[in-house]
């Protein structure tokens, strides 16, 4: 694949500017701020496409980076390019809300269609971190050689592809254990919640039954006033009862009496007379006799507060029914809790899938991918460091004058030379399909001189399209001095 144009309509802070490109070598050269950054992320972006994030993954994401604020609809742009030598145009509005893709062969006139896959095919299924993890080549950023070792390292894990080289051993790895991870605090959460919930449960439980049983105590304290006030009144009305019987009794003797004196004095004792004789003596009694009222009223107020009482207790003894059920539920695993272990469990498998699987892709690319390794580290070291392996565990040993040396004993200089031979050795063992080209963005920051003229000597064999992004004019001034030839682009 050969890129010949790229024309920006609105990207970032370029607007409506054209560059041309050459087969080879391409040395983009300006400036800090002067737009390399943004000529770079438009060309993988208008291969790759791009995508707005949702929600907080739009907070900086390379879309909101680089889209126009005072015209965000004219959000696109143009490329031209080669494929096996036939000329193509490609043309994106990369705007959210008219979002559209345009592909044409230009040789005869074919509209392809990006949404079926016609790019893809072009780009011979690479998928854009296939790409940006092998011929997008940033600069390395490592002040010191274990620093450089361990991004070796981790690039070996993130670029270590499975099968149709789409799958990321090391990125999916560590994906799967961040997800288990975030499954058993989930897990962890769901059940001290449950526990908590239970403990708040047992506390209303006790509560309520210490309830309960002073309410059973208040009955029993009820029920035995209520057999005091009943015996109480049971022996008053007895006593009351032989009362009335001996006022009676007294009654009519004493109006016997006074009859029989009266007549026996032959004198007749005036009715009225007898009557008020009667009621003196009833009223006496009246007085005489104990009253019922005062015992019947405690007993009906002892009566009804039994009632209220036991209707409390009824309420209790219900709700803590309720509650021993709902703690016998909260014993139990939640469902969620059993849906967190049944995803904690397959994710285990798949790790496991997935180790098995790299194993047994690693037999099948070794000889190939050590191969290619040994061959751009030799090109890019002069020879210094003729072959490289990995391992199955996927470690880096680097051979010279007869043994294996780990990247660790290297020098700064020539872990980054390594770290450049295993993204496009990588990148030439997955894509077969198309020869991509290459970006190096300020990936010779750090270079000395000799490194980088070996370096660029180098690339220059490979024969591929080559984007050096650079703010130095030492590039260029090597190039020249090594009589290689490359093509120019001022921004």
């Amino acid at each position: 694949m050969q890129i010949k144009e790229a024309k920006i309509y609105n990207f970032g802070k370029l607007q409506n500017v054209s560059f041309r490109f050459s087969e080879g070598i391409n040395v983009i050269y300006g400036a800090n701020e002067q737009g390399k950054s943004t000529l770079h992320t438009f060309l993988v972006r208008m291969l790759f496409g791009m995508e707005k994030g949702r929600g907080r993954a739009a907070n900086g994401d390379v879309y909101s980076k680089y889209q126009p604020w005072h015209a965000p609809s004219f959000y696109s742009g143009a490329l031209r390019f080669e494929v096996d030598g036939r000329p193509f145009y490609l043309e994106r509005n990369f705007y959210s809300k008219e979002k559209s893709d345009y592909l044409r062969n230009e040789a005869d006139g074919e509209e392809l269609w990006v949404a079926y896959g016609d790019l893809d095919v072009l780009l011979g299924g690479i998928g854009r971190e296939e790409y940006c993890n092998t011929y997008d080549v940033p600069q390395s950023g490592a002040t010191t050689g274990k620093v450089m070792s361990e991004i070796l390292t981790a690039y070996l894990a993130e670029a270590e592809a499975g099968g149709n080289g789409k799958i990321h051993v090391g990125l999916a790895q560590k994906n799967l254990t961040a997800r288990k991870r975030e499954l058993v605090v989930e897990q962890k959460a769901c059940a001290e919640s449950r526990e908590r919930i239970l403990d708040q449960k047992q506390v209303e439980l006790s509560v309520l039954q210490e309830h309960a049983q002073e309410l059973s105590n208040q009955i029993q304290s009820f029920e035995g006033q209520q057999r005091e006030l009943e015996e109480r009144l049971s022996a008053q009305g007895k006593k009351n009862r032989s009362s009335v019987k001996w006022a009676v009794t007294i009654i009519f003797v004493l109006l016997t009496l006074i009859i029989g004196i009266m007549t026996y004095l032959k004198r007749i004792l005036p009715v009225p007379a007898i009557i008020f004789v009667i009621i003196v003596f009833m009223g006496v009694l009246y007085v005489w006799l104990p009253r019922r009222n005062e015992a019947e009223e405690l007993l009906q107020y002892a009566k009804t507060m039994l009632n209220q009482i036991k209707e409390h207790l009824q309420e209790d003894e219900n709700e803590i029914i309720n509650l021993q059920e709902e703690m016998v539920e909260l014993q139990k695993v939640s469902l969620r809790e059993v849906e967190l272990q049944q995803n904690i469990e397959a994710i285990t498998l798949a790790k496991q899938q997935i180790e098995d699987l790299s194993e047994e892709y690693y037999m099948e690319m070794a000889d190939e991918l050590n191969a290619e390794i040994s061959r751009w580290i030799s090109l890019l070291t002069k020879g210094t460091y003729d072959s490289a392996r990995l391992d199955k565990n996927g470690k880096l040993w680097i051979c010279t004058e007869g043994r294996e040396v780990s990247p660790e004993s290297l020098s700064y200089g020539t872990l980054e030379q390594i770290y450049l031979a295993l993204r496009l050795a990588v990148g030439s063992v997955i894509m077969k399909e198309e020869d991509m080209p290459i970006f190096l963005d300020e990936t010779f920051a750090m270079y000395d001189d000799a490194r980088l003229a070996e370096t660029l000597k180098a690339l220059a064999q490979t024969k591929k399209q080559i984007f050096i992004f650079t703010c130095q004019k030492r590039e260029s001034d090597i190039l020249r001095q090594e009589a290689i030839a490359y093509y120019s682009v001022n921004m």
